[in-house]
């Protein structure tokens, strides 16, 4: 989605604009009357680059795990309010970045590498409680998951239908090949949700072997026990840069620990080689520890930037009472809940059986078989799903 986003920015007065290529009185007649879009409510460049802005926080918000459910519904919101404003520039990567950023939300996204997460209620006690087995495959099974399979397989069984009945292309052919080459790009991705379970487990149990896992299972991170947003962010770090098997302890459990922290006024962390670390020289420790994430920590590791983030650290430090009080409101202990709901698999599992009649109805000769309801459901949620050759908006919608 943040790619998507930052593609399109330099293009919204052209793409999005009254002033560009589809002002909003053409877009009205080219467009289902149900096919809404928040992004037509001006037609000002201004408007649009603020609900991408918008879109794009919700994205980053999305991508660390906070509050999920909702990120993942506004992205859906805003990027469906997008391809609404313009759909004739939409390719098969387009539709297949929207339908499952639909599919998405019956899935439990926070359940792995989250701020949801790390931030569990559980946790505020039993700081070092683990979650899960890694050597063993953690099933889930909803009827989100069989959504997301059916519409990769769909996918597939119609781009081959569409490629057995030779439909020519409606696009140029230099247009039509970055079509093709995104539309495998954004296939391949997909393709990689059906490898078994089994191989994913088996290159963890091998990496959990590795000297670098080892290492980093071996440190320790300690905070003031008196400081409740020292704890959340430990707990922060701990799931998105580190592993569930580092341990998180009081500094005021370790004497020799807790020297330190009075002397320095800080947090501390110990290595497996019980070498210690501080103030903004803990943060960039942690951050080196594990791919992508260690060249954020090369380049903390600079002396403008370690002066900088210490200056921060200390600053944070005096005032951390404070940041508790404003953290209790904005990342609050949570309880997560996995189990499917009723009404999310009924309402997953109409939409899936909608897709695949939406799919089959808009094979040549079809069309005025597909039922009223499906068409309404499909066209409102921004499902229109077309897997032959050409643009999506051009051909399918």
């Amino acid at each position: 989605i943040l790619v998507h986003l930052i593609s399109r920015i330099p293009h919204l007065g052209a793409l999005y604009t009254d002033s560009g290529l589809l002002p909003r009185s053409q877009m009205l007649s080219l467009v289902d009357p149900i096919q809404w879009s928040l992004h037509a409510a001006s037609g000002q460049w201004w408007w649009q680059l603020l609900l991408c802005i918008i879109a794009a926080l919700c994205a980053l918000a999305l991508l660390i795990g906070y509050k999920t459910r909702w990120m993942a519904f506004a992205s859906f919101v805003l990027l469906a309010s997008l391809f609404n404003r313009n759909p004739v520039i939409l390719q098969t990567s387009d539709t297949l970045l929207m339908v499952m950023t639909f599919w998405s939300l019956f899935l439990p996204l926070n359940a792995r590498w989250s701020m949801d997460a790390a931030l569990q209620a559980e946790l505020k006690i039993q700081h070092n409680l683990i979650r899960h087995n890694p050597d063993t495959a953690q099933r889930y099974f909803s009827m989100g998951t069989i959504a997301v399979l059916i519409q990769i397989a769909l996918v597939y069984i119609f781009s081959a239908i569409y490629l057995g009945l030779k439909i020519p292309s409606v696009t140029s052919p230099s247009l039509n090949t970055n079509s093709h080459i995104t539309f495998f790009a954004a296939h391949a991705m997909a393709l990689s949700l059906l490898i078994p379970s089994a191989l994913w487990i088996a290159l963890q149990r091998r990496r959990r072997r590795s000297f670098a896992w080892q290492r980093i299972q071996s440190i320790t991170i300690y905070y003031d026990e008196d400081c409740g947003f020292c704890l959340k962010m430990c707990l922060a770090l701990r799931e998105l840069l580190l592993q569930p098997g580092v341990r998180i302890q009081t500094a005021q459990s370790d004497p020799a620990i807790y020297a330190i922290m009075e002397r320095h006024y800080s947090w501390v962390i110990k290595d497996a080689n019980n070498a210690t670390y501080i103030h903004w020289q803990a943060m960039q420790f942690l951050f080196m520890q594990r791919w992508p994430f260690k060249i954020i920590g090369a380049i903390m590791a600079f002396k403008p930037f370690m002066a900088m983030g210490d200056r921060m650290y200390h600053w944070i430090a005096i005032n951390r009472y404070t940041m508790s009080q404003i953290t209790t409101c904005v990342i609050p202990w949570r309880r997560m809940s996995l189990i499917p709901t009723r009404a999310g698999a009924a309402i997953a599992g109409f939409f899936i059986l909608a897709v695949m009649v939406y799919n089959i109805t808009g094979l040549p000769g079809m069309s005025e078989y597909r039922p009223s309801i499906v068409d309404n459901a499909v066209t409102l949620t921004r499902l229109n799903q077309y897997w032959g050759p050409g643009l999506t908006g051009a051909t399918g919608d």
